[in-house]
């Protein structure tokens, strides 16, 4: 692993998931100087997490559940690849700032370093979308995918028996997971609707194409089916109650309200894409209605509305490992070509098959969309349930901000506050936009989003201080 990190590269390739590692191992195959940014501690990203260490936790946790043993096998390999090729890795390391291609600032060891390459590819992948309701800032509330964190990189598997609330496949899979280690949840609130299982059905046909995916989630459907959880349908609201910590819950199913002593709630309604470096570099980005999230503006290599900006990945929009691999694979020909390795016939021969899989793999997706959709009512809370949880903002101040003239999340920061800490608005955001959306009658896409600002990730001044002033 290099020590130094040099002033230019061919490409800059930030974040080490299946999409970045792909890009990387590509693009070093043909004698690119690839250079790779990564947070973690070790390649491959959430869904591959802790992969590579001795005494997987996906191999001795979860033995005995398929998925994570198939997963656990493909992501080894991938690894393998990517600590095997040419490209120069750079692990817990923070892009924090990508004001152009020519000015890429990242910490490393507590010291600053700026860089910049004739090509950057973002491949920074998803957050959970944050879902806010009354008591959600509670100590004993948290993320399912935060949860699933704990369970890969140290086996840790929660002490009490959790409420899971929400929907989407990463719900049923982590509750199919610790149901195989053992661990039975108190209950499953699911806020899938019956109309949009009804609404997906059109949908069915075309995600034939991708039948493995649908194949797993019966399995997991199954797992949880069998072991007895019950399993609430048609969640239509929740609140959780404490004082210092979490101590019930009240939801409401089927319109029956229904209370549960709990310690634990584990919250998770979908990944949308990463894109605070896209928008710092002042890429464009589009609202997508099918998917409930801003998605980059990309054409079909990746390419970004910044010249030379790729991006990969669920960052590119929510489509899953395989797929991100694709996406990846495609970039970095393109980058190949505009680079003048290969020519055209030789980039539109190389492309063809990951496109096709790319494709087949996406299938999935509008009958997931569609299935999963998160309710309305759920984006957009009222009273005193809070919005912001750095600068603690309530969703009757956001209300009385946009009844005073506010039309935007960036005027309703201005008279707020929200989406000033050290989120940078990515948890506070969504909700903001969906409140100002649904007071004013304006569509998502032209209510915008919070402007992102440099740092994107927190970091001391005296970290900064050190960047060499020449």
């Amino acid at each position: 692993m290099p020590v130094e990190i040099d002033s230019h590269y061919d490409v800059v390739v930030i974040g080490a998931g299946p999409a970045g590692m792909t890009a990387a191992i590509m693009l070093s195959e043909y004698d690119l100087k690839v250079a790779v940014f990564d947070e973690q501690a070790e390649p491959g990203g959430q869904i591959y997490r802790n992969v590579q260490s001795a005494g997987n936790v996906l191999s001795t946790v979860l033995g005995n559940d398929p998925y994570s043993r198939i997963t656990a096998s493909h992501g080894r390999k991938l690894v393998d690849r990517f600590v095997a090729c040419n490209a120069s890795y750079f692990p817990q390391s923070l892009v924090w700032n990508l004001e152009s291609l020519s000015c890429i600032a990242v910490r490393l060891n507590n010291t600053v370093h700026q860089t910049s390459a004739r090509y950057v590819v973002i491949a920074t992948g998803a957050q959970e979308r944050p879902v806010v309701f009354a008591g959600w800032e509670l100590p004993g509330v948290m993320g399912v995918g935060a949860a699933q964190i704990m369970l890969k990189s140290a086996g840790a598997l929660p002490q009490t028996s959790p409420v899971l609330y929400g929907s989407g496949p990463l719900l049923y899979l982590y509750a199919a997971q610790i149901i195989t280690s053992g661990l039975l949840p108190a209950a499953i609130l699911d806020t899938a609707s019956t109309r949009g299982l009804i609404r997906s059905l059109k949908y069915l046909p075309g995600a034939l194409r991708a039948k493995k995916y649908l194949k797993d989630g019966v399995g997991l459907l199954k797992t949880v089916s069998r072991s007895g959880v019950p399993n609430y349908k048609n969640v239509t609201a929740l609140n959780a109650f404490g004082d210092s910590m979490l101590k019930r819950i009240e939801f409401t199913s089927d319109s029956k309200i229904t209370h549960i002593e709990t310690e634990l709630l584990l919250s998770h309604h979908g990944v949308i894409p990463e894109i605070q470096l896209l928008r710092a570099a002042g890429a464009e980005s589009d609202w997508s209605e099918s998917a409930q999230c801003w998605q980059p503006s990309l054409d079909k290599w990746g390419a970004s509305s910044v010249e030379g900006l790729y991006v990969c990945g669920d960052g590119a929009g929510i489509s899953g490992a395989y797929s991100a691999e694709y996406n990846a694979e495609l970039a970095s020909i393109d980058i190949l070509y505009r680079a003048g390795v290969v020519v055209t016939s030789e980039r539109d021969r190389l492309a063809a098959e990951p496109r096709v899989r790319s494709r087949r793999d996406k299938a999935i997706r509008p009958f997931l969309e569609s299935r999963y959709r998160v309710p309305d009512e759920l984006l957009h809370p009222s009273g005193n349930t809070i919005v912001c949880r750095c600068e603690s903002v309530t969703a009757d101040q956001v209300t009385t901000a946009v009844e005073q003239g506010c039309r935007g999340p960036n005027q309703v920061k201005s008279f707020t506050r929200c989406g000033m800490g050290a989120c940078q608005g990515r948890m506070c955001g969504p909700t903001v936009e969906a409140i100002v959306s649904g007071l004013t009658g304006c569509e998502r896409s032209e209510v915008g989003h919070f402007r992102a600002r440099s740092p994107v990730r927190p970091i001391s001044l005296g970290t900064i201080a050190s960047l060499d002033p020449s």
